[in-house]
């Protein structure tokens, strides 16, 4: 199935807030505490319980999407929920934390803080879906008011070539097209016209991600 290029700049100019947090977080946990396997568990599961939470509160595209993804969720706020329980006590120990409550209960122990940091973590989690639900939501609509511009302006995705950049066709002109790049500064994605030597193409889109102006074939700028 063809990829939409009407997320493309959306894509850019949306973001994504945790892009590459959780494979830098790994690399970091793994490299300081590879031999200590329990601490290791312990810090991914509340990684866990931060994402769950994320996904729990972010909005989705379609309703079975929100709850195939939610189900999703709550496996794993539940999976990692018993991993860092099961494992506090370890790493505690581990630390030269004395985890005994006999000398003031529960609310003395370091227990209590385990608890603590997760529900910190499940909320921290919560609150950044919530705030991801804007950008979400502007660049559906970036995507869908993009499509409908390729439609009106005849403009076709083809195929990808072999290093995965899509191809589109002008359907007026018959005209072949390769995505080449995106020029963030400028706002531009720009194209290069197959079999014609030193022309381009370019999309111009404005500060949302949505296409405003379509230039057809010109010359190299």
């Amino acid at each position: 199935m063809l990829a939409s290029i009407g997320r493309y700049a959306p894509a850019i100019v949306a973001g994504s807030a945790l892009s590459g947090l959780g494979l830098a977080f790994g690399r970091d946990v793994y490299r300081k505490a590879k031999d200590k396997w329990f601490l290791v568990v312990f810090l991914v599961c509340l990684v866990g319980v931060f994402f769950s939470g994320m996904w729990l509160f972010r909005n989705y595209r379609t309703i079975a999407g929100a709850i195939f993804k939610r189900i999703g969720a709550l496996i794993v706020l539940v999976v990692s929920l018993v991993g860092v329980n099961v494992t506090s006590a370890a790493v505690l120990l581990f630390l030269g934390i004395n985890v005994s409550t006999s000398n003031g209960g529960f609310l003395a122990s370091p227990l209590l803080y385990v608890v603590i940091i997760q529900i910190v973590c499940f909320v921290a989690g919560a609150m950044l879906g919530v705030k991801h639900r804007i950008k979400r939501t502007a660049a559906w609509e970036a995507e869908d008011h993009n499509n409908a511009f390729m439609e009106a302006h005849g403009l076709q995705v083809t195929d990808t070539d072999d290093k995965g950049n899509l191809r589109i066709r002008e359907i007026a002109t018959n005209a072949g097209y390769r995505l080449m790049e995106n020029l963030n500064v400028t706002g531009e994605m720009e194209f290069m016209a197959l079999g014609r030597r030193n022309k381009r193409a370019y999309i111009q889109y404005d500060e949302t991600g949505k296409f405003v102006h379509w230039t057809g074939m010109v010359a190299v700028k």
